[in-house]
């Protein structure tokens, strides 16, 4: 199970590898024809989400329909992060990342960092609202695949930042997205 580490690394010496959300595994083949073959070539991972995943694939990626790589919310927290959004009385600041971060009525958003070409680093976490402690959103976690035959997507693959929460006429500012690369 991939969730809940900072950095994971799968490298797959094979000729396929799918990412099918129904069976929560990840299968590879080492099969010439790409087929899947030997169910002992599936491993376990539950929702292949991390902070930070690399993925090097020596032949082909497929992501089928209803599968995904979701690193949604998995960068820095709550105000941390090189990009962090200012905290506010009563909203917090947006993120920033390859940009700056939008403001909120009282925070402002968070400066920018990394490279909005070739993003290499996780996303920022928003401000919160000091009045009622409401936590701005998390940032986006980072991909990285590597692959050396055809990516064949179907499915989603993302990184974005999370939504502050809200309450009592008061919200923290969004997450800024991770990277995809």
């Amino acid at each position: 199970n991939l969730d809940g580490g900072t950095e994971r690394r799968l490298d797959h010496d094979v000729a396929e590898v799918r990412l099918v959300q129904a069976s929560d595994r990840l299968r590879c083949s080492s099969e010439a024809d790409g087929s899947l073959g030997d169910p002992a070539d599936e491993v376990f991972v539950g929702q292949l989400s991390a902070d930070l995943h690399d993925m090097d694939v020596s032949g082909n990626l497929t992501v089928e329909a209803g599968g995904y790589i979701d690193v949604n919310g998995r960068g820095y927290g709550s105000q941390q992060g090189p990009g962090q959004g200012a905290e506010g009385s009563n909203s917090g600041g947006g993120a920033g990342h390859g940009g700056n971060g939008g403001n909120g009525v009282n925070g402002s958003g968070g400066g920018a960092y990394d490279s909005a070409a070739n993003p290499s680093q996780i996303g920022s976490g928003g401000g919160r609202s000091i009045n009622y402690g409401i936590a701005g959103g998390n940032g986006g976690g980072g991909i990285r695949l590597s692959v050396g035959g055809v990516l064949a997507n179907s499915g989603i693959v993302r990184a974005n930042g999370n939504s502050g929460s809200a309450g009592y006429g008061s919200s923290g500012g969004g997450g800024s997205g991770g990277f995809i690369n």
